[in-house]
């Protein structure tokens, strides 16, 4: 009996690596990797509704729904850059 649940394990472990990278989904192939992105996307989203609903009601804990917030918003935006031209970057290696 455990033989078979370390079997279906190794089985399940060796299609992870050998496995297809698309997952079907709406009667069609995706790329796992969008799949994975976009739920969690959502996810982040639905949580920073829920903070900014129980924020605006003043539910408590309210340092949890803070927390919740800051951290969906910081999930969502993009890390800063900063852009320089390609001659600027030439100077600063010389």
């Amino acid at each position: 009996m455990e033989n078979d649940s370390i079997e279906r394990t190794f089985n399940f472990k060796k299609r992870e690596q050998d496995g297809s990278q698309t997952w079907k989904m709406f009667g069609s192939r995706l790329p796992r990797s969008e799949i994975v992105f976009f739920c969690q996307v959502i996810l982040i989203y639905i949580v920073v509704g829920v903070s900014l609903y129980n924020l605006t009601q003043g539910t408590e804990p309210t340092t949890l729904w803070n927390t919740l917030l800051a951290s969906g918003v910081a999930y969502l935006l993009p890390a800063p850059q900063i852009y320089q031209k390609a001659s600027a970057r030439v100077d600063a290696i010389q």
